[in-house]
């Protein structure tokens, strides 16, 4: 006997589709901190100062990243180079 495969007909989201879509975007975005704007690129029905705010926050996020968690990190990595890294941290940082 052999046996067919069955394949599903998932139902048709019709226009609720683009809904959804959004709808997971935004917790993505909340997920991993951003906005949905910065993920997604979709700049409908936001103005500027909105985005700008929004940017503002989001600057300061990756600046705080690199400077509690990157630069020690990457001055660490550097330091057991015995003085043979020129990457341009450690050339802005040699005299410290």
């Amino acid at each position: 006997m052999e046996k067919t495969p069955e394949l599903t007909q998932p139902a048709d989201v019709g226009p609720r589709h683009e809904a959804w879509i959004k709808q997971q975007l935004r917790g993505m975005a909340a997920g991993i901190g951003v906005t949905y704007e910065q993920l997604s690129g979709d700049l409908r029905g936001v103005n500027y100062s909105s985005i700008r705010a929004g940017l503002l926050e989001f600057r300061r996020k990756v600046e705080s990243l690199q400077y509690h968690h990157y630069s020690p990190a990457l001055s660490s990595y550097c330091a057991q180079a015995d003085g043979l890294c020129c990457c341009q941290w450690c050339t802005r940082h040699s005299r410290l």
